[in-house]
């Protein structure tokens, strides 16, 4: 993407530039990298014409994700809205399976985090699942098959909020395997922190315990602080359960911690996409 934007800089190719820089902005999202992505996003809204339908259904769909991680709802579903304006002009099916993917695995993330710090909302996360089940739904419609495995382990997720233990356990220990080989490998200690937690409450303790240990190994491999949060947090939860009280201790400190951080990332998202917007706004 870098080198297809330098040479679309070099052409003079305005579309060409737009589109990469909206995938260098994707790029920089997804690594955490807020002013990279800003400088992106910036130039992708600079150079995107109206009807330039793949740049804007791109740069429409890292906003949207970037405001709803920093947990601004309003301002998300108008991108959101946006990208699948133009992605359906443009007749991208598989770009409105990423979008309604995306909404989902947010709000899906969001509500686990709170519902590993004891905060469930089960009425948003029934309307969660029922979202989840409707983007699969999308999907095999459309044929569309890249991102089942992910969305199988987004309704896992749900499920342990709504105390649907055993199938979640199912969707865990059916999916997880394929999910790691797709690219959620650092995602993993969360996804079994949650298993750990659903055998817990159906009573299987050493199977908790297994999934904690496991959970334990894999936290090296975790870069989001809300994974952090999350996977922590669930497992002070075991350890304090299962009398294991200086284990639960630590575990809770660093989901404090990680929670902090992962709001401060939160308030620097913000700033940097208001900031980046307002410079749109004054360039007309």
């Amino acid at each position: 993407f870098r080198r297809a934007h330098a040479l679309a800089v070099t052409a003079g190719d305005r579309a060409l530039r737009a589109t990469a820089a909206g995938w260098l902005a994707t790029g920089s999202f997804n690594a955490s990298d807020v002013p990279a992505m800003a400088a992106h996003l910036h130039d992708a809204l600079s150079h995107a014409a109206p009807d330039n339908h793949s740049a804007q259904a791109r740069l429409g769909l890292v906003l949207a994700d970037a405001f709803r991680f920093a947990d601004d709802d309003e301002q998300a579903q108008r991108w959101y809205l946006h990208a699948r304006q133009h992605a359906s002009a443009e007749g991208d099916s598989s770009m409105i399976s990423v979008l309604l993917y995306n909404i989902s695995a947010v709000r899906s993330g969001r509500i686990g985090l709170d519902d590993a710090f004891g905060r469930a909302d089960l009425d948003l996360a029934a309307k969660a699942l029922i979202e989840a089940d409707s983007t699969a739904n999308y999907d095999q419609g459309t044929g569309m098959t890249a991102l089942t495995t992910m969305g199988q382990v987004i309704r896992a997720q749900l499920m342990v909020v709504l105390a649907r233990y055993a199938d979640a356990i199912a969707l865990f220990d059916a999916h997880l395997v394929r999910a790691r080989s797709q690219g959620t490998g650092h995602r993993e200690a969360r996804f079994l922190a949650d298993r750990a937690w659903c055998h817990f409450n159906l009573e299987k303790v050493s199977n908790a315990l297994r999934d904690a240990r496991a959970a334990e190994a894999a936290l090296p491999s975790q870069f989001d602080a809300d994974d952090r949060a999350a996977t922590h947090a669930r497992l002070a939860r075991i350890y304090l359960e299962c009398g294991q009280a200086s284990d639960a201790a630590i575990h809770q400190a660093k989901a404090e911690d990680a929670l902090a951080e992962h709001q401060a990332s939160q308030q620097l998202m913000l700033k940097a996409l208001q900031q980046t917007l307002a410079q749109r706004g004054a360039a007309g």
